[in-house]
């Protein structure tokens, strides 16, 4: 991936938007949960906290019926409550360098080579 990383971001979550249409809950639960955690990824780098929270919340109702719960689970389940009082305070900005650690903290989520759906 070259070139502008914001425009990647929104690249990437436009992708994953458009693989929902196909990998439904209904369909593909497995596919559906996956490609939901990596989208909510994106959704947190590109500071969409409205949508963020809409993918963090339908990932915690499917919950341990999605195979990666018991590794993903716990920070799912922080996510939500992290976004909805960063949205009652008000503060819908995080800090880049707060990003990047978020995202070095989830490098355990997925192994090396991973690519997603």
């Amino acid at each position: 991936v070259t070139g502008d990383k914001g425009a990647n971001v929104d690249k990437a979550i436009e992708c994953y938007g458009l693989a929902l249409q196909v990998r439904t809950r209904e369909t593909a639960p497995q596919g559906w949960a996956h490609a939901t955690f990596i989208l909510l990824l994106a959704q947190l780098d590109a500071e969409r906290w409205d949508a963020a929270l809409v993918s963090a919340r339908a990932l915690q109702q499917f919950g341990p019926q999605w195979e990666r719960w018991r590794q993903d689970g716990e920070f799912v389940v922080g996510r939500v409550h992290h976004i909805e009082v960063r949205l009652r305070r008000g503060r819908g900005r995080r800090s880049r360098p707060a990003v990047r650690a978020l995202l070095r903290s989830l490098a355990h989520a997925f192994p090396a080579g991973h690519r997603g759906v």
